[in-house]
């Protein structure tokens, strides 16, 4: 058993450096950028967060990373000074497919992983201050647009084993950032057929 998942490992290893010698973008990038979100629960009315994600381009049109991002979801009322906030921290295993290999590419992708939840709400009239934290699975399904190294992305966050009587965490954010990294290598051009400058015939003088 060992021997064969160290020799699948290595062929995925010989696979990985023979995609990349013939990719037209370099192996490594990373996302990072902001985002406004739109909670699910009519209970919080405001989102934002920040993220970051590095990322693997295992093939000019695939890439694999480890998204990191802090959301935080609220709403507070002035009126009966009362207030919730929720801190979403999520680490997903991400995967996007890209659309081409222009400078403008839609992509379409999906993260699973973990989501680690701490709510809390207060009550100015009667003192009270509830706080509770959980972690549970999740998944964010996602589509959006690259432009050179601008991007821009709608996602929506699925956090699974919902408990009664507990506010939903679920929410949808539009992504705004850009990438550092993963550019053209120059590889693409070789694959094009160069063309020769057309050689005068010389003719011998008699």
């Amino acid at each position: 058993m060992t021997q064969k998942l160290i020799l699948t490992i290595l062929m995925l290893c010989v696979f990985s450096v023979k995609t990349q010698a013939q990719n037209m973008y370099k192996p490594f990038k990373v996302d990072l950028g902001f985002l406004v979100g739109f909670p699910a629960d009519e209970l919080f009315n405001y989102g934002g967060g920040i993220y970051i994600e590095p990322k693997y381009n295992v093939h000019d049109n695939i890439a694999v990373g480890l998204r990191l991002e802090a959301a935080a979801l609220a709403t507070v009322d002035l009126e009966n000074a009362e207030g919730e906030v929720a801190a979403v921290s999520s680490y997903l295993l991400t995967g996007d497919y890209y659309l081409g290999t222009n400078t403008l590419r839609p992509f379409v992708g999906v993260g699973g992983g973990m989501y680690s939840i701490r709510n809390a709400s207060a009550d100015a009239n009667t003192t009270d201050f509830d706080l509770s934290a959980k972690n549970n699975f999740g998944f964010a399904p996602r589509l959006g647009l690259l432009l050179g190294h601008f991007r821009m992305a709608l996602a929506y966050n699925v956090i699974m084993d919902a408990e009664e009587n507990m506010p939903s965490f679920n929410y949808m954010s539009i992504k705004v950032g850009f990438e550092i990294g993963g550019g053209k290598t120059g590889h693409g051009a070789s694959h094009k057929k160069r063309k020769h400058p057309k050689r005068r015939k010389r003719y011998k003088r008699r």
